[in-house]
Order: C-alpha cells, then structure tokens, then sequence
C-alpha cells in the first residue's frame, strides 16, 4: 500500500524552500543602502544667493551672527 505523507512532506519542503527564498528576498533588500535624498528644489535661486546663504550660515553656526541677525541677513537674500 503506498503511503500517502510523502506527498504532504514534498508540499512542506516546498512552502520551506519558498518561504526562505522570499524571508531571504525581504532581507537583502532590508540591507541594502538608503538611497541619498534628492537636492532641494532651488527656488529659483541664483548661485550667488546660494553661496551668500552657505557664508552666512557658517558665520551663524560660527557664533559671530546671533539668531536674529541670521535671519535678517537670509531676509535679505530671498528679497523678503
């Protein structure tokens, strides 16, 4: 009389082959790097508002222009 599990344990070891190759799928794709965000639109900025932010920027980070003169300068800038 044949027995009949062997079709049961065949159909196991496939959900195990199958649920492995998509648990190993999930997992490489958990490792891989986080793609850089994309740039800032630019607002239509020129280059040279963009470098005047950055110098003023350092200059605040720098501790020579206080909070408030930062944003009076960037005000300024953007012709705000």
């Amino acid at each position: 009389m044949p027995r009949r599990s062997s079709g049961i344990v065949r159909t196991a070891a496939k959900v195990g082959v199958v649920s492995h190759v998509v648990g190993g799928a999930k997992q490489k794709q958990a490792q891989q790097p986080a793609a850089a965000p994309a740039p800032a639109p630019s607002a239509g900025m020129t280059q040279d508002q963009v470098n005047r932010l950055k110098e003023i920027a350092q200059l605040h980070d720098q501790g020579v222009l206080t909070d408030a003169e930062f944003q009076a300068q960037k005000q300024q800038i953007l012709g705000g």
